[in-house]
């Protein structure tokens, strides 16, 4: 049995929306493990979880570490802890698959395809928001080797404000630089729009009219997901559907309950499960036969840094069913110095696995202490 001799939390502060949490695990053997714990502004809170979750982690082997991750009285439905409880889940899944010298898709059941289709996510690295700037990254985003996106052009716009001449021109603004986005890569490039939840039912099938133009492949959480909106939510699909468009969503949402409504009501076409959220990799494995088996797309949502980037990757590796997996197009400058070992630039919009040990991605030492948070 190989004690815990090392429980770290690496710290890498990447511009103010953005500081990227890794948990760092290191064993009496020597072996590591990570995984990513990323929680923006809460990242005092996340070292305080780290501190008890490994107090009670330390002794024990790894094959006993995952029962008790796994155990229900354990786990909280607390976004927070479930943040932490997943990462620990990660890094720990990750010194077993190590320890045995395969990769961590053989815990999960092994590998089920040889590359993974994945869509670049170009929103955040885009600094110029007009429609040449989200143009140009586009059209970078393509020649690097995606021929799907995704965008999030609706800044600023609020639910309570859509009655606003201010609010009503940041929506048409969104609409015209998705449609700008789409005149520049043609129509062969699938195109994601993301709504992070800004509009109203009414408000949402106005923006899936304003851009049947633009042949879109899914439109991202138009309205709140709540449970009290699921009939809305189906009135919204059904406007989407009938012009060739998926509505997609439930990024947020916690274990197989979480996503029972989703299932029963039938109320997406793509659910988008986070590793960090929905109960770990173990638990994302389950969920795709869970919602594939139903006859909804599957789709992980990938959003946070490159340790969960290599996470996702063989996590969507080793699920039955996988639509596309969500990557980082070039956020930042440092997204492929601070690890190794992940192929980050899709061939043909498709990244090959590595045959590596674990989740195959190395924290580079000399980076981890580099990007401190400003003064």
């Amino acid at each position: 049995m190989a004690k815990l001799e090392r429980i770290d939390l690496h710290r890498i502060y990447v511009s103010p929306k953005t500081t990227w949490l890794f948990l760092d695990l290191v064993d009496e053997s020597g072996l590591r493990g990570v995984g990513e714990v990323t929680a923006q502004g809460q990242e005092a809170a996340v070292a305080e979880q780290m501190r008890k979750l490994g107090a009670a982690l330390r002794e024990l082997d790894n094959r006993a570490r995952l029962r008790l991750l796994r155990e229900p009285s354990f786990r909280s439905p607390d976004r927070l802890s479930e943040i932490v409880r997943s990462g620990f889940e990660q890094a720990v899944l990750d010194l077993e698959a190590r320890s045995l010298g395969v990769g961590c898709e053989v815990l999960l059941g092994g590998g089920m395809r040889d590359g993974v289709r994945a869509y670049g996510n170009f929103n955040r690295g885009t600094l110029d928001r007009t429609a040449s700037g989200w143009q140009a990254r586009a059209l970078k985003a393509v020649a690097a080797g995606h021929r799907a996106l995704k965008m999030a052009p609706f800044d600023g716009v609020e639910p309570h404000l859509l009655a606003e001449p201010e609010t009503r021109a940041r929506i048409r603004h969104g609409i015209d630089v998705v449609h700008a986005v789409r005149e520049a890569i043609g129509s062969e490039i699938m195109l994601n729009v993301d709504c992070h939840m800004r509009f109203t039912e009414a408000v949402a099938i106005e923006v899936v009219r304003e851009l049947e133009p633009a042949g879109l492949f899914w439109l991202e959480s138009p309205i709140q997901e709540a449970h009290e909106e699921q009939a809305a939510m189906l009135r919204v699909k059904s406007a989407a559907n009938a012009r060739g468009v998926r509505l997609a969503g439930a990024e947020d949402f916690y274990r197989f309950g979480g996503f029972r409504r989703f299932v029963e009501n039938k109320s997406l076409d793509v659910i988008l499960p986070d590793i960090r959220l929905c109960g770990g990799p173990l638990e994302a494995a389950r969920l795709a036969d869970y919602i594939g088996g139903a006859g909804i797309e599957y789709s992980l949502h990938n959003p946070a840094g490159p340790v969960l980037d290599a996470i996702s990757l063989k996590t969507a590796h080793a699920c039955t069913v996988m639509s596309m997996l969500e990557q980082q197009f070039k956020e930042n400058a440092i997204y492929d110095k601070v690890t190794t070992g992940m192929p980050f630039d899709p061939i043909e919009g498709v990244r090959i696995v590595p045959d590596a040990p674990g989740w195959g991605v190395e924290l580079v030492a000399a980076e981890m202490n580099a990007y401190p948070p400003p003064a």
